[in-house]
């Protein structure tokens, strides 16, 4: 990493309950295809905190950037600070809107440490000297993609707005896949998230399901952006709508924590009534569903 030193990860690395992920294995996969592992920060905690990783993959000229989702103590009270600030984007020229966003997912993003430097900052300095590793000759063909769950799907969507005033071109053009996110910013923040995905330079995939009430709309002045994938239980086919934002109360069900899980995301989007959709690119898919007029 540009500014961290190499990558350091622990293959021994053991959860407090004994469990100790393949990660060798799946680090085995990823070479299959020209994987590769860039940047991890931080270590793997139990504590919480924001964590993310980048990964490259040559055959598919693809970079990916991963956000994990909540897991300690110290993620529920970020999660829970839904303070509009309005000032983390202040900074710049959206046509008079006022853009106001969740204060708890902007501290985990731009929050400086004791070096002056935020999350926010190493990330973006990371893929900037990844981009200046590759052959000149496939640059122009790589793309960057970001996802998370939950928490870090809230991560993502925010990551990318920001990402996409870059002046670099591994920024022109970015696409995000987000599960079980939350909302993030306000109406003013969802016409900016627009103008960026009219212009080309953001994609938004947004996949909910039917029961997570984490994906609703918890207070009055939050929205959804994107396009949204919602997976209906029992074998359904899902619904593609742009944005389509869910009450709280549409969304309570007996068992939120099942709903919220990411098996039970896997379960409904791999069920076979979606076997079509997984013959269309992404791009395809988002087309589908756009409606940037809503």
């Amino acid at each position: 990493a540009p500014d961290g030193g190499p990558v350091k990860f622990n293959f021994n690395y053991k959860f407090s309950s004994g469990l100790q992920l393949p990660y060798e294995e799946y680090m085995a996969k990823a070479t299959e295809v020209d994987g590769r592992l860039l940047e991890l920060d931080d270590e793997l905690t139990l504590e919480g905190g924001l964590v993310y990783a980048m990964l490259s993959n040559r055959l598919s000229r693809r970079g990916t950037v991963v956000f994990r989702g909540t897991v300690g103590g110290v993620d529920l009270p970020t999660c829970a600070n839904f303070f509009p600030n309005d000032q983390v984007f202040k900074s710049k020229d959206y046509g008079g809107l006022d853009i106001k966003v969740h204060s708890g997912f902007a501290s985990y993003l731009f929050d400086k440490n004791e070096d002056g430097l935020s999350k926010y900052d190493r990330l973006v300095a990371c893929i900037k000297f990844y981009y200046g590793t590759l052959p000149p000759d496939i640059q122009a063909d790589y793309r960057l993609y970001v996802t998370g769950h939950s928490l870090g799907g809230a991560l993502s969507n925010m990551f990318a707005f920001a990402a996409a005033q870059e002046d670099h071109p591994f920024f022109k053009k970015i696409s995000v896949v987000t599960f079980a996110a939350p909302v993030v910013g306000n109406e003013g923040y969802n016409r900016a998230f627009q103008n960026y995905e009219k212009s080309g330079k953001l994609s938004l995939l947004r996949i909910s399901n039917e029961g997570d009430v984490i994906c609703s709309k918890h207070l009055p002045g939050y929205t959804q952006n994107g396009v949204n994938m919602h997976l209906l239980p029992d074998g359904k086919k899902m619904e593609l709508r742009y944005r389509n934002t869910k009450g709280i109360f549409t969304q309570v069900t007996p068992d939120p924590l099942k709903c919220h899980s990411f098996p039970e995301y896997m379960k409904r989007l791999y069920s076979p009534v979606h076997e079509e959709m997984f013959e269309q690119t992404l791009e395809e898919v988002i087309l589908t569903g756009d409606d940037f007029t809503k």
